[in-house]
């Protein structure tokens, strides 16, 4: 299958005092045409850094990104702002963590979406009435009384559809979905990703996920990568993360997990915090929490290399693997 998304050994660093930050190192990944792939990793992992690297959002002075993005074959990062603000929306599309920061509190939520929609030189009639068809697709109740609401006026999950509704107005081949369900209740959650599901069956829109609930990845991806302080430790399909997790950080992720029956005592936790890399950095970036840590986690940056079909780990402990 063609490749849609295809980044190559990227590098993402921030001018800060005392040196240089760290923020996403040697990242290579694929994304294929209607896949949902899903970042997994604590917060400073460097998951949605990634995803503003892909949209160039983080191209200002203080900010060196290096490597390939290529998206149909073409590298982003060569394009000049004018030509990434024709990729943008039409190709490619984000939902922002916060809906309420995203949408302006002063415009009713429908104009916003049609400001969007006139971008592609149809009349006002043929916009309008591509809102309401929106509205209705992401299941907005009462959608024509919905379209003259303020943003305050709407509950987060109806933000939330309304900001689904935005990005896909355009008809975007690849969606951004910046952490989709935070602060929603469990069952607008639910509603939420069901659409995302019907969505992506109905435009063929692929789906780029950044999440820290696994029961979102659970549910919805295809395949999944696992980062962490800025490194890609882990990618394979959902089925085998889940079930046969390789590397150390993954198997924690993993054990943190509720757990159905109330015998099996505390849930695991990973001690320590996600280390904050300035300047060079030698050996795994998860050997000071690691239980398997050993000299050359120490000493040698690990690799990422294929253990079995369509999975890669990034670690030195055969054992283990």
């Amino acid at each position: 299958m063609e490749t849609l998304l295809k980044i190559k050994n990227l590098k993402i660093d921030y001018a800060v005092r005392g040196g240089t930050l760290s923020a996403v190192n040697n990242v290579s990944l694929d994304i294929k045409p209607k896949e949902i792939f899903a970042f997994l990793g604590e917060s400073g992992c460097g998951k949605s850094t990634l995803s503003l690297a892909i949209m160039r959002l983080l191209m200002d002075r203080n900010t060196s990104v290096s490597g390939e993005i290529e998206f149909k074959g073409t590298n982003l990062l060569t394009l000049s702002n004018h030509e990434m603000n024709r990729v943008r929306g039409r190709k490619i599309g984000m939902i922002f963590q916060n809906p309420l920061d995203s949408l302006n509190p002063v415009y009713r939520s429908g104009t916003q979406v049609y400001e969007a929609l006139t971008l592609d030189n149809v009349t006002r009639q043929q916009a309008w009435s591509k809102v309401l068809q929106l509205y209705q697709d992401v299941k907005i109740p009462d959608a024509e009384r919905r379209m003259k609401s303020f943003p305050n006026e709407m509950s987060g999950g109806m933000r939330q559809r309304v900001m689904i509704a935005m990005m896909l107005s355009r008809n975007p081949e690849l969606l951004i979905a910046d952490e989709p369900t935070t602060a929603l209740d469990v069952t607008t959650e639910a509603q939420i990703l069901n659409i995302m599901l019907s969505l992506r069956e109905q435009y063929g829109t692929a789906i780029l996920v950044i999440t820290h609930n696994l029961g979102i990845v659970a549910e919805i991806a295809d395949r999944v990568g696992v980062m962490y302080a800025g490194e890609l430790v882990e990618m394979g399909d959902v089925n085998t993360i889940f079930e046969n997790p390789l590397h150390p950080y993954t198997k924690a992720l993993m054990r943190a997990l509720p757990r159905h029956s109330k015998n099996v005592g505390r849930i695991s936790t990973i001690e320590g915090t996600v280390p904050r890399i300035i300047g060079e950095y030698i050996g795994c970036r998860f050997e000071n929490r690691c239980p398997f840590a050993i000299d050359i986690c120490r000493s040698k940056t690990p690799t990422m290399r294929e253990i079995t079909t369509g999975h890669f780990v990034s670690c030195h402990r055969e054992e283990i693997l």
